[in-house]
């Protein structure tokens, strides 16, 4: 290709606006913050071309992981091994609460119905050893409700206690074998 020759007329040998090149503008390389080009169009990466290709099937697994979990998850919770565990922290938390000791002897749960039955459920308070406990309560079935999904409430449905006994003993001095809280409530404070 040969280059256009000057212009008599313009001294300097410039184009005029009536040459075709001057008309287009020169190329600018993008800086390194610039993307190559509003009309390049970008083709998808290897990895986002599997991912679009397997999408089903990566929707497919994430929906079976989450339904043997959920299933596992509930083959867990409703272990005598896991049963155990909160009859434990049932336990504790009452001991706190009261601040007495409290005895649970068997606790079952049904989680599809949101029911629990303790049995054996015994508060001993500041009593000798050889007097009845503070209270004792043969049965116990609590039935609950959960109410709304994004804030949840725990709502108390059913409760049934069989043979509840309570052994309230003055002593001489005037005491009683009544327990006392670990932790003093707050005034103002439920203490549940």
């Amino acid at each position: 290709m040969s280059e256009p020759e000057p212009n008599p007329a313009v001294p300097d040998g410039t184009p005029q606006p009536t040459d075709p090149e001057a008309i287009l503008p020169e190329p600018v390389s993008p800086g390194p913050d610039q993307a190559s080009g509003p009309a390049s169009p970008r083709r998808p990466t290897r990895l986002r071309r599997f991912f679009l290709r397997h999408l089903p099937l990566t929707v497919a697994g994430a929906v079976v992981l989450l339904a043997v979990t959920a299933v596992g998850l509930y083959f867990w919770a409703s272990s005598a091994r896991f049963e155990n565990a909160v009859r434990k922290r049932l336990v504790t938390g009452l001991e706190t609460l009261t601040g007495g000791r409290v005895e649970i002897a068997s606790f079952h749960w049904r989680l599809l119905s949101l029911e629990a039955d303790a049995g054996g459920v015994v508060l001993h308070g500041l009593e000798g050893p050889g007097e009845a406990p503070y209270a004792r309560i043969e049965h116990l079935r609590v039935g609950w409700s959960v109410l709304g999904f994004w804030s949840p409430r725990m709502l108390l449905r059913d409760l049934e206690i069989s043979q509840p006994q309570l052994h309230l003993i003055v002593y001489p001095d005037g005491s009683t074998n009544q327990p006392q809280p670990r932790k003093p409530r707050k005034p103002g404070k439920p203490s549940l």
